[in-house]
Formats: structure tokens, sequence, C-alpha cells
């Protein structure tokens, strides 16, 4: 792996642009909720924004690859990133929620444009025998960067005090101090010239249709029920994961606790996700895959009946940590059963089913916040988690096909999925 950065040049430039854009996600991604409690919004609002983020950036990668065709990959990434810094510019001096929503749609419109594109542009820099390798390190780097900005985060409005700074004062430079570390993103990024890997076949960043015509019916089922099975998952987690921050500040926790917290939390996410490949091997990738998503009902159950810090922060560990230690794994198993002229089609309608799934349920789920309280989003998790995992569990059964051996079921996963899924 060391050897791999110390000869591509490129690919150290794309390792410095992950490590930019994941603190400066980090650390706005923890202050920007606790800055909105402090302006006086409530949930209702912030589950608002998060929907219309998450909307916007769901049809801005429909037209990703038109802008690729038109603009260039480095040139479109460039934009991508430039537009969600000056949304979040915008975000932090909004006079009212009417702005906030307008820079929260400019911000997820920017983040699709560099999430959609990060493989593509890993694949145009990298050779194909060192792809594998290299998409593993970015991947490692981008957990490791967010969790950064979170401890960032989470400190820094508390050094920013010692000025003497108001709260609003001390919030709104430590954000635009999270915006800074984006910029510097901007520098090995336009850096790169022309890749040695080649432009990426077939890539497509719009959210395809299936071809369903060239399908058997049952590939096609399968295709269908896990989007359904990815949107009722995705209900849960956006229902509870866009306020886990806010929910902790109502519980006590000061910003630097937060982000000790939730930091801690992205570290444990990543040693569990190097385990992965020998956990699959040990019990089965399929149930292994059942498992992760259904574990975090335990935590989530404890904690609608003892409301407590350190039972939000477990929930919220076994969800993410489970999710992001799963997801490339079911995208081997997708990958193994579905005929590679489909596999875009397939993970776009996860990707739409995922982000509309989270858009509806995080609006609605501050709703209920507002007017009932965090039991509500908890209840949600638990009861989408339930039935999402009722019909994983049919969807991921071994096809006749792997229980006469034609494809192995207990295989490691080799390869990171190349369609991002940043929430899991």
């Amino acid at each position: 792996m060391w050897s791999l950065i110390r000869r591509n040049r490129a690919l150290r430039r794309i390792v410095l642009f992950q490590l930019f854009s994941g603190l400066q996600l980090g650390t706005f991604g923890l202050l920007f909720n606790l800055y909105l409690l402090a302006l006086g919004h409530r949930e209702d609002l912030i589950g608002l924004i998060a929907s219309a983020t998450t909307l916007a950036l769901s049809f801005m990668a429909l037209s990703a690859g038109r802008m690729v065709r038109r603009f260039g990959l480095r040139q479109t990434m460039g934009g991508g990133l430039t537009l969600s810094l000056l949304a979040a510019l915008g975000l932090i001096f909004s006079p009212n929620a009417a702005f906030l929503l307008f820079f929260s749609i400019l911000s997820g419109m920017g983040v699709a444009m560099m999430q959609s594109l990060q493989m593509p542009l890993l694949a145009e820099h990298v050779v194909s025998e060192d792809r594998a390798t290299g998409a593993a390190l970015v991947s490692a780097l981008a957990t490791l960067s967010n969790t950064a900005g979170t401890l960032i985060g989470g400190f820094l409005p508390a050094l920013l005090g010692l000025l003497g700074l108001a709260t609003l004062t001390r919030d709104r430079v430590a954000l635009t101090v999270a915006v800074a570390l984006g910029a510097f993103a901007l520098v090995p990024l336009l850096g790169l010239r022309g890749g040695v890997g080649g432009t990426p076949q077939g890539f497509s960043a719009a959210i395809g249709t299936v071809q369903e015509d060239r399908l058997r019916p049952q590939t096609r089922r399968m295709i269908r029920n896990y989007a359904g099975a990815t949107a009722l998952i995705s209900l849960g987690a956006g229902a509870f994961l866009p306020f886990v921050n806010v929910y902790l500040a109502r519980l006590g926790a000061n910003p630097g606790e937060i982000g000790g917290l939730l930091s801690g939390v992205g570290i444990f996410g990543a040693v569990l996700g190097l385990g992965a490949p020998a956990l699959a091997r040990l019990v089965g990738r399929e149930r292994l895959s059942i498992i992760a998503r259904v574990l975090p009902i335990l935590p989530a159950l404890l904690l609608v009946f003892f409301p407590s810090i350190p039972f939000v922060v477990l929930t919220f560990a076994v969800r993410n940590a489970g999710a992001g230690m799963i997801w490339p794994i079911e995208a081997a198993i997708l990958n193994d059963r579905i005929p590679a002229r489909a596999r875009a089609g397939a993970f776009g309608l996860r990707t739409a089913a995922w982000n509309s799934a989270w858009a509806l349920s995080s609006a609605l789920s501050g709703f209920l916040i507002v007017r009932g309280g965090y039991s509500w989003p908890i209840v949600i998790l638990i009861v989408s988690t339930i039935l999402g995992g009722v019909v994983l569990s049919f969807v991921l059964r071994p096809t006749a096909e792997e229980r006469a051996g034609g494809v192995p079921t207990r295989s490691v996963v080799g390869e990171r999925p190349t369609v991002p899924s940043p929430r899991s």
C-alpha cells in the first residue's frame, strides 16, 4: 500500500483531497446542528434541512455523468467542492429558515458531485491491478478523516471560547474554520492531470434503470426486493442518525464530549471493517449481513426505556459500525448475482431507494421529535430495522446455483463497491 503511494503521485493528491474534504465534512457535520440549536431552531427544521440535502444529492447524481462528459472529471469534482463550500458559508450566515433550506439544497448538489465521482477519479489515475488497494486506502482515509474532523469539531468551540467570543460568534468562527479545511482540498484536486488508468469503462453516475427485458425474472425480483429492504432500513437510519448530536446535546453533553464520543465510534467502525472479511469467512457473508443489520434493535430497545447518553452512543455505534462493515459485503453479493450489464441500474436503484427513504424519514422524524420527544425516532428505527431485516433475509438467501456450488457464498470481499454509499 505504501509503495503504491510512493510511486503514484496522483494517488498522493487524491489522498490529500480525501483528507481535507473528510476533515471538513466531519467538523461541519458535528457543529452545524448544534449551531442551529443555539440559533433557537428545533428538530423539525433540522429534519427538513437533512431531507432537502439528501434529495438534492440524489437528483444531482442524475446529471453528474453528463457533467463529466462535458467539463471533465477533475473540473466537475472541483466545481462540486467549490459549490459545497460556498453553500456551507451561506448556511453559516443565513438569516432565516428559508435561506437555510436554499443553501442546504446547494450543499447537497455540491456533495453529490464529489461523492459520485470519487471512485471514477481513482480509476482514472490508478492502473487496474492497483485499484483494489487504492480504493481500500481512500475508503479507510475517508472514515478516519471524518472521524478526526468530528474530534476537531468537538473541541474547537471550547478553544475559541478561551478568546472570550460570544456563543454564536464562536460557533460561526468554528464552522468557518471547517470550511477553510475543505478549501485546502482544492489544491491537490486541481493539481491532477491526465490519468494513467484510463477512463473507467461503462461508468455512469446517473441512477439507471435495470434492463429488465434482458434479465431473468428472479434476478429482477431480487433487485427490487433488495431496494425495498434498503428503503426500510434507511427509514430507520434517517429517523435517528441526523439527530444523534442534537439528542446528546439535549441530554446534557457539550460539543467536546459529543465530538469525543462520536469520533471514538468512528475509530471502532474502521477497526471493525478491517475484520469483516474474516467474519464473513467464519459465519457466511449472507448471515453476517443480516446480523449486522438487525443488531441495532437491541441497544435501541434499551434506549427507549432508559434514555441516556451511554445508550444513545451504543445505539449509534452498533448501527453505524455494522452498516459500514456490511455494505461492501452486500455489494459483493449483488455483484455475484447480477449480470454486469445490469449492475449500474441495480446499484442506482438501491441508491435512489436509500436516499428517498432517508429524506422522507428525517423530515418526518424532526416533526415528531418536536411534538412527541425522542422516543419516536427510536421506535421508527426499531420497527423499520425489523421489517428491513426480514425482507433482507429472503433477498440474501443463497440461490439454487449457490447451493449447488456455482457461486461461492462465503467468499472474501476483495474490493470496495464502486458506487459510493456514505450512509450505508
